[in-house]
């Protein structure tokens, strides 16, 4: 279809680094559209990313959330792209230091992904289909809660890391992320209890041992902490965190 070969044409221009062709063309391309698709503002946003014009691709974040907003549309199809949307208007808002109203567009990406899930699931989606937009929500209250971790909101960081282990059980950023404030906040019994839980994921995930070596450390189980660090070594034998701390104890 017509934005499809429109976005085939910007990313040719791109491919050459004919920047300026490509941003003209693109411009040209969304200001005429009268598709809800998100495909072409999306590949206008990377490239204004790339060179780095952040008031220029919030700009045109903006006009596309009012756009599909004054259309009305209840489409799943189009609630999707307004979720895609507010991602990367949340990031191009951190890259130009606007935390508060980045954080402000995630809750409004977490309120429509609700609605997508709920409209989804009506309609009795195909299994994948539930399980790629719960992925979808587990990647929002991630960022949320590293957002909260940023600000050192204590209760509303593990609220949305938990979350996000609600929507995706596997989602290893948020198991570890969980695990390291926990250590960081000193409560060792829930970072062991995390940590634990990530070999069932990752069985050969190196920070987890670490963490679990620490605990054991402050615990004064040496004994359990020096055989946490030999297993790891004789993994990895130039770990340099895991020799230092075998040196030590």
């Amino acid at each position: 279809d017509d934005v499809q070969l429109a976005s085939k044409i910007g990313k040719a221009l791109v491919s050459t680094h004919d920047y300026r062709r490509a941003l003209t063309y693109y411009e040209s391309a969304v200001s005429q559209s009268t598709s809800l698709s998100f495909a072409l503002y999306k590949d206008l946003i990377e490239l204004l990313l790339l060179l780095e014009q952040f008031a220029e691709a919030e700009e045109h974040l903006q006009k596309f959330m009012a756009l599909t907003t004054r259309a009305g549309s209840s489409e799943v199809s189009v609630l999707k792209s307004q979720v895609e949307c507010l991602l990367l208007l949340a990031k191009v808002q951190r890259e130009s230091g606007q935390e508060e109203e980045a954080a402000a567009n995630l809750h409004r990406a977490e309120q429509v992904q609700n609605t997508v899930l709920s409209k989804i699931s009506i309609q009795g989606a195909k299994s994948d289909t539930v399980l790629d937009q719960r992925a979808v929500q587990a990647r929002i209250t991630f960022a949320l809660g590293g957002h909260y971790e940023k600000v050192h909101d204590q209760q509303k960081t593990v609220e949305h890391y938990r979350a996000t282990l609600v929507h995706d059980p596997s989602h290893m950023e948020a198991m570890l992320s969980l695990a390291r404030h926990y250590s960081c906040i000193g409560d060792t019994n829930a970072c062991h209890s995390q940590c634990v839980s990530i070999p069932h994921v990752d069985p050969q995930n190196e920070e987890a041992t670490m963490l679990l070596s620490d605990i054991h450390f402050r615990q004064s189980d040496f004994e359990s902490a020096v055989d946490l660090f030999r297993k790891l070594l004789e993994k990895k034998p130039n770990h340099y965190g895991a020799l230092v701390n075998l040196i030590t104890l």
